[in-house]
């Protein structure tokens, strides 16, 4: 035969086993679960997620949350600078570095891609 073997074959597998004196035992310290693991689950994902959950991280901006304020495309840099502020403080590197050089990619970004106005040097 090839292929998966058929389910019949090991039913007689285990019968012929059985009447010879010599069944198929579980292997030690296995145990077979039937019902409900949500408790089991629960508590190794408590285990693994440590001593709590983190408390609510403070707005950079609130100003924009509550709708005060209209987002423009300095209102966005400057939340994206505080956040490449932040990320570098948690990855140990230097925060003013990390703003300067975030900052020369958007400027460089913004030099390429802005379109030019009618009364603009190179229009």
């Amino acid at each position: 035969m090839s292929g998966k073997m058929p389910a019949e074959y090991f039913r007689a597998y285990r019968v012929r086993r059985r009447e010879a004196g010599n069944p198929i035992r579980p292997r030690p310290g296995y145990v077979r679960h039937r019902g409900d693991r949500s408790a089991e689950y629960a508590k190794r994902n408590a285990a693994r997620l440590g001593t709590g959950a983190a408390g609510e991280l403070p707005l950079l901006m609130p100003e924009l949350q509550v709708g005060r304020r209209i987002a423009f495309w300095e209102d966005e840099l400057r939340l994206d600078l505080a956040q490449e502020a932040r990320l570098a403080e948690l990855e140990g590197r230097d925060p003013a570095a990390a703003i300067a050089a975030y900052r020369a990619r958007e400027i460089n970004w913004l030099a390429h891609i802005a379109p030019l106005y009618e009364g603009s040097v190179a229009a």
